[in-house]
């Protein structure tokens, strides 16, 4: 319970007047790496850029290893990539779900299945390999890596 209450006199702190707004609360709370993750990941599947780089400098300034970032961003594609395949087998949503590992991860990777063409995960997946390639190879570092994919990556 301490360290709510810590975070809730942060916010109060910080707020200005009597109001907390949500700006406030997305200023003073730090969240965690995957949910930057996953909002990098919905930034990326509806093309916005510039929302994706500020994640991308957030994740840099909380020390995050841009390894880990592709790494995470590449399971997280994959899974979306099979909820797809398994809707194009005419499988049920709950039973994709559940194939998923269920609970809300696997509910937010059918939903972004259901929006996107089956081409557009595989080129995202082929983009995150060559930039993991890349990265150890020793032909980039990791945060043009993520750069790459994002300016790379054309959704349509």
């Amino acid at each position: 319970m301490r360290p709510i209450k810590t975070e809730f006199e942060k916010i109060l702190a910080y707020s200005k007047g009597n109001t907390v707004t949500r700006e406030d609360i997305d200023a003073v709370i730090v969240k965690p790496i995957t949910e930057n993750v996953f909002n990098l990941i919905d930034s990326i599947f509806e093309g916005r850029r510039e929302q994706c780089y500020r994640l991308i400098a957030k994740l840099k300034s909380l020390r995050a290893k841009p390894v880990e970032l592709i790494s995470l961003l590449a399971s997280q594609i994959v899974m979306i990539y099979k909820a797809k395949v398994y809707m194009l087998e005419d499988m049920p949503r709950s039973q994709i779900t559940a194939m998923l590992g269920g609970g809300y991860g696997a509910e937010k990777c059918v939903q972004k299945a259901q929006k996107l063409k089956i081409e557009n995960i595989r080129t995202l997946i082929g983009l995150c390999y060559e930039c993991d390639k890349n990265i150890k190879q020793g032909a980039t570092d990791g945060w043009t890596a993520l750069n790459i994919i994002i300016a790379e990556y054309k959704f349509y």
